[in-house]
């Protein structure tokens, strides 16, 4: 048998640390004694605290300590350098942390991931601002899943987020001389930020297409400036004007609707139908609106509703209008209504106008039925509460039905 002595002369010679952190001392390792933090606390994310006997002892041993302060303070510089390559759009410049890679690592996890995946992820990793914007996606997602840690992980997902709007923002004011790949990368930004708004969850006086305040919602902005860069961006590649003919095809699109012929819509024996239907008259007639100019309004009204209305029909078959379809949790459609619809009707939505919350209250059935993503839960009926507080009461009637289609009649 071999003695403890035998054993104690075979351990393989190492500098011992006399000098060391506390951390580094507790855990039995080599400490670079760099200060105020050794270059094993900051990999860890811990705090780095020394002994108060060691300043005498670093006065004994200056230029040991000097030295290997050095060397950390170089090591760190080198792993700066290699994880701030492509940084071109973010100030100042941020290292992934263990942390960070977890998040990550959670985001591969997430069953409604963003739309476009893979492209993104790509993108985000010679984008560094991207990437963060991502990671404070991944972030607010764990806070719903783990609830025990969700002031930290909210923090974390702030955090990433001040950093990818810093990022977005130094990279929109270089669109002009960077149409090309510049303005994919805005769109991709102003989304992720867009839906990071909406993982925050319902918040206090804001109901996505109108506010408690005067100003438009935070998240109209969003989705309207979205427009406005797609549009600007499709603009740098427009194809040659549309013949006469392709004009007539696209009349039906636009607010020119024949809103006096009734047949040129397809009805269905189903609630949805009859409440559109009852919309449509009130549109037709000004009754509802103490600010109505008219025929322009109607038109407004009208075309906002046909627009709507082909969601519903993706909602409810034809063949049984009382069963509902199954929805994909990935479907984005029930956002582009908000996307498509005139900024006329928005205007009067901010105005609290009682039709434009009536229709309002029926995208919230279609938001509720057809975008099945974690990040809308509670939406709906936030929007339907908000459109209940400023509805005059003689007026409430106009959304009782999409409030039973919510279950909050």
């Amino acid at each position: 048998m071999v003695s403890t002595a035998e054993t104690k002369r075979e351990r393989r010679p190492h500098r011992k640390s006399r000098t060391g952190c506390h951390p580094c001392k507790q855990r039995k390792i080599k400490c670079d004694e760099s200060r105020p933090d050794c270059l094993n606390c900051k990999r860890r994310e811990i705090e780095c605290h020394w002994p108060a006997n060691n300043l005498k002892r670093n006065a004994e041993g200056k230029s040991r300590s000097v030295s290997a302060s050095a060397q950390g303070k170089r090591i760190a510089y080198l792993e700066g350098t290699i994880n701030m390559q492509s940084t071109r759009h973010q100030d100042p410049p941020s290292l992934l942390t263990y942390a960070d890679m977890a998040l990550l690592h959670h985001y591969f996890l997430i069953p409604d991931k963003l739309p476009g995946d893979k492209e993104l992820l790509e993108t985000s990793f010679n984008n560094p601002h991207l990437l963060h914007l991502i990671l404070g996606f991944s972030a607010l997602h764990w806070a719903r899943q783990e609830p025990h840690r969700k002031l930290d992980l909210v923090e974390q997902a702030d955090k990433h987020h001040v950093i990818g709007m810093r990022g977005a923002t130094q990279l929109l004011s270089s669109t002009e001389k960077e149409i090309g790949e510049s303005m994919e990368l805005v769109y991709n930004s102003a989304v992720l930020i867009g839906l990071y708004n909406l993982a925050l969850g319902p918040q206090p006086g804001e109901y996505m297409g109108f506010s408690d305040h005067d100003g438009r919602a935070s998240f109209l902005v969003f989705i309207r400036g979205v427009r406005i860069i797609r549009e600007n961006k499709e603009e740098a590649t427009r194809s040659p004007p549309p013949t006469p003919a392709d004009t007539r095809e696209l009349a039906g699109n636009t607010l020119d609707l024949d809103i006096r012929n009734p047949d040129c819509f397809v009805y269905t024996n189903s609630g949805y139908a009859a409440h559109l239907e009852h919309l449509r008259s009130l549109a037709r007639a000004g009754l509802t609106d103490s600010l109505s100019s008219g025929s322009k309004d109607a038109s407004v009204y009208l075309a906002a509703i046909a627009q709507l209305e082909p969601h519903f029909e993706e909602i409810y078959p034809r063949t049984n209008p009382f069963k509902l379809k199954p929805t994909d949790g990935h479907n984005r459609l029930a956002f582009g209504w908000l996307y498509r619809v005139s900024d006329g009707f928005m205007n009067r939505l901010q105005e609290k106008a009682p039709l434009a919350l009536a229709i309002f209250a029926c995208f919230a059935v279609v938001l509720k039925r057809l975008e099945t993503a974690w990040f809308v839960e509670g939406w709906p009926e936030h929007i339907i509460a908000g459109i209940w507080k400023f509805s005059r009461p003689e007026l409430r009637d106009l959304i009782r039905w999409p409030m039973q289609e919510l279950g909050m009649d």
